[in-house]
């Protein structure tokens, strides 16, 4: 099965061999690629590179690398179409008999960076970057950052309710403190008997107490909102940076 051609500028040669792949062990790269993208970059002889992952996220596909020259070939291109695993977030392809090896990772959102060498030409190694264009929103990190957005926001909804709930009870307790407090001085003014002025200052002093009650209860509310607001703000934050805005 034909799974590398190299092409270079004089003449045409297709290398027809059973590719040996080895995949790279664990890597620390971020795991940013997206599913379904196509990367596009250049690589450090100045050509272009570019590849395509597969809709799965699994593999890379069509691994192309375009313009370069070395004292024995000035190739045109050279692509390897059967693609390598994407493991660990990275993926490596390699083959003596080929003569042709390149490695990747994702370092950010919509980023490619990695290296190639053809053997063949005695490249050494070189360096590339790429990009995409497409929506990171299938890529892990947003899939997963998503969730405690979702819940972040649930959160900041429910402290809200308990503020609106709180104040209302508060602004409650502030007009049957007043009403109190009106009964008192109207007992007083009126000259009321010793019990019924007795009675309006005990409703007074109820009155208050609930009211200093439902202050706590609303300073207890907002404070909570605030944390939630905060958390909220970082996790949206966290998600626009591996989702990008809209998601």
């Amino acid at each position: 099965m034909k799974s590398v051609t190299r092409t270079y500028r004089s003449f045409i040669a297709i290398v027809a061999a059973v590719a040996m792949l080895m995949v790279g062990g664990a890597s620390t790269a971020s795991a940013f690629h997206i599913p379904g993208a196509s990367y596009v970059g250049t690589h450090s002889d100045g050509g272009e590179v570019s590849f395509r992952v597969a809709l799965d996220g699994t593999t890379i596909r069509s691994f192309r690398v375009e313009d370069y020259e070395t004292e024995f070939c000035d190739v045109e291109f050279i692509q390897h179409t059967a693609g390598a695993p994407i493991v660990n977030h990275a993926f490596t392809f390699s083959s003596g008999l080929l003569e042709f090896s390149y490695s990747g990772t994702f370092p950010g959102v919509q980023v490619a960076q990695g290296t190639f060498n053809d053997t063949e030409c005695d490249t050494g190694t070189l360096t590339w970057t790429a990009r995409t264009t497409a929506s990171p929103a299938g890529s892990e990190e947003c899939i997963a950052a998503q969730g405690p957005a979702t819940e972040a926001e649930a959160a900041f909804a429910a402290a809200q309710s308990k503020v609106t709930r709180a104040s209302k009870k508060f602004r409650l307790g502030v007009r049957q403190a007043k009403n109190a407090k009106r009964a008192v001085k109207r007992a007083a003014k009126k000259s009321a008997s010793t019990k019924v002025k007795r009675k309006t200052r005990k409703r007074l002093r109820k009155a208050v107490s609930k009211r200093t009650r439902f202050s706590r209860e609303l300073r207890r509310a907002r404070n909570a909102r605030t944390q939630a607001a905060t958390v909220l703000t970082q996790t949206q934050a966290a998600k626009t940076a591996v989702c990008g805005p809209g998601v």
